[in-house]
């Protein structure tokens, strides 16, 4: 080795090195495959209904073994100050929704960048312009870190108790939680329409720890005389699967589920839907 080579040898493995950064991020934290799966999550997001929760103060966020207060402490509660509090999730919850939405965008303008730098750039431009670069990838880094943790239950910072200290009752100190809850969805292959009646069944995405209730919307579409407007009802029901009889042959009929409103509910802009026709024959038809 030659006097003044070692320095252009450093100098590049410099530039391979911040090359290599660049590699590594967008192969783990802005993968291809990294982007689909948090578009995948936003979109199941933008489908899931919202609920605040009430714990003991103390129970962690999050955690899933303990079980909630009791319905029975809304009796407790000052009504007044409970719909603000619902208002208030409403509003988290909606922004949380145009935060991630906004977020992903910005992680997937990130990963274009980053792309063109490693289709434009020699070694020589990760020596001149890696100020511009190492920015980019520390706020990509705290975008992502953002990001994820607004998956995460998050707590309603509430401005007065919501359970007064007096009374005969003695009720301990609560928290309010924003969660939310996987979307049900029909069985595309077991709903079936047959001549006068239709069997549907669903599920929700994510499985259920406990019993849960749904309502059922169905209506005829276009009505032709003022008694077909009597052919539309909601359900309450207490299982996955439910008959519905007395429905006209030959007819598009619009079916929907979801999951039975409570009074915690706070936000909710996603039902399922599918429409099936009845047939004047024996013959069933299934929604595919």
């Amino acid at each position: 080795m030659t006097f003044g080579e070692e320095p252009v040898d450093e100098t590049w493995q410099t530039a391979q090195e911040r090359k290599n950064l660049v590699v590594g991020f967008l192969s783990n934290e802005l993968s291809e495959s990294s982007i689909k799966r948090h578009q995948t999550k936003v979109d199941l997001l933008h489908k899931r209904a919202f609920y605040i929760e009430i714990f003991p103060y103390l129970l962690p966020v999050g955690d899933q073994n303990h079980l909630l207060m009791p319905i029975s402490v809304l009796q407790h509660i000052d009504p007044l100050r409970f719909r603000r509090v619902k208002e208030l999730g409403n509003s988290q919850a909606k922004i949380l929704l145009i935060l991630l939405t906004e977020y992903l965008e910005q992680l997937q303008k990130g990963r274009s960048f980053l792309l063109e730098v490693m289709k434009s750039y020699d070694l020589n431009s990760y020596l001149s312009k890696w100020e511009e670069v190492t920015e980019k990838l520390t706020e990509l880094t705290s975008l992502l870190d953002s990001f994820l943790s607004l998956q995460t239950p998050c707590r309603l910072h509430v401005k007065h108790l919501l359970v007064p200290h007096y009374g005969p009752t003695k009720i301990p100190s609560v928290q309010v939680i924003l969660k939310s809850k996987a979307p049900v969805v029909f069985d595309r292959f077991e709903s079936v329409a047959y001549e006068n009646w239709a069997f549907l069944k669903w599920h929700a995405l994510t499985k259920q720890s406990t019993a849960e209730k749904y309502e059922l919307c169905f209506k005829l579409l276009e009505k032709r005389t003022q008694q077909e407007r009597a052919h539309t009802a909601l359900i309450s029901v207490t299982t996955n699967f439910f008959e519905i009889h007395q429905l006209l042959p030959d007819r598009f009929y619009e079916f929907s589920v979801h999951w039975a409103k409570t009074p915690t509910l706070v936000y909710e802009a996603w039902h399922d839907s599918i429409t099936l026709r009845t047939s004047v024959s024996h013959k069933t038809t299934r929604r595919e």
